[in-house]
């Protein structure tokens, strides 16, 4: 979040289970502040916007079909660009969480099982 600050909703915590589970999370949260991802995409964010209205300023003068090829080719190609950091993100949080987690004392091993069950758990939310 803003300022660094860590977070998570309590939903989670049925997920978690027990403290090594709080841990994978919170290991993981830290790691998205210490990696400054939320800046990251925000920066990314503001060129794909930058380049849309120059794409639009050059295709201006352009018929609205091409307009239209050109608004809807950079809306999808943007939207896989950004998927792409945010899964690349995701994977840093996650190993960076492992070693935050063994830092606090707890072990990483257990995170395969939290794992395990946020994936069964997907879409229950």
């Amino acid at each position: 979040m803003p300022g660094g600050k860590v977070m998570f909703y309590t939903g989670i915590l049925s997920i978690c289970q027990d403290e090594a589970g709080i841990a994978v999370v919170m290991g993981h949260e830290v790691a998205h502040a210490i990696a400054r991802h939320g800046n990251e995409r925000m920066s990314q964010g503001m060129l794909a916007q930058g380049i849309g209205t120059l794409g639009q300023v050059g295709t201006s003068g352009a018929s609205p079909q091409v307009q239209a090829i050109f608004n809807q080719s950079f809306g999808i190609g943007s939207q896989l660009g950004l998927l792409k950091f945010s899964r690349n993100n995701e994977s840093e949080a996650d190993k960076l969480g492992l070693v935050f987690m063994t830092m606090a004392g707890y072990d990483p091993a257990t995170a395969a099982d939290f794992w395990k069950r946020m994936a069964a758990n997907k879409g229950e939310g």
